[in-house]
């Protein structure tokens, strides 16, 4: 029953954000937050999920400092979950989307330098279970040579461009 409950709190917030109506998805992903950690455990993929849904709460409301500490959060928690996780695959598909976001928000925030170390362990990780010609490698590629381009570190834009070029054909 909890889980019903659990699941229902966060869609709910979810929803609530959509609409604009943040405080109020807030609270229904907090309640759910707290749930899930009291019957879950901190460390659980589902707290790392509702963190994330927090995270993009907050993203989407510009508070880019409390998003990137609670995908941070969130990160951590996928870190350890993946180790005793039994469905591998998707809990690292959820890492590098988290990492992915983080990169984003640093290159929101303009540190450029921290969005290219978050997207490259993003890619390398992506790589690894996604292949090389997979859409959510190629738009890392895409985000990573942002990255590179506003650090005016232009050749390794065009590297990244060229490998997504290839992989796109």
């Amino acid at each position: 029953m909890f889980r019903d409950i659990q699941a229902t709190l966060a869609k709910l917030g979810s929803a609530r954000t959509a609409l604009g109506k943040f405080d109020e998805g807030l609270f229904d992903l907090r309640e759910s937050l707290k749930i899930s950690q009291s019957v879950l455990g901190r460390d659980h993929r589902t707290v790392a999920q509702i963190l994330c849904h927090i995270g993009c709460l907050y993203f989407e409301a510009g508070e880019l400092f409390s998003a990137q500490s609670t995908f941070e959060d969130a990160l951590e928690i996928y870190r350890e979950a993946f180790q005793v996780e039994s469905d591998r695959d998707a809990c690292m598909a959820q890492l590098t989307e988290t990492l992915c976001n983080i990169g984003s928000i640093q290159n929101r925030r303009k540190n450029f330098s921290g969005a290219i170390e978050s997207f490259k362990e993003a890619l390398y990780l992506q790589r690894g279970i996604l292949g090389h010609d997979h859409p959510r490698v190629i738009a890392t590629l895409d985000n990573l040579a942002y990255s590179f381009s506003k650090s005016k570190l232009y050749n390794q834009a065009l590297t990244c461009y060229k490998e997504m070029l290839n992989a796109q054909i």
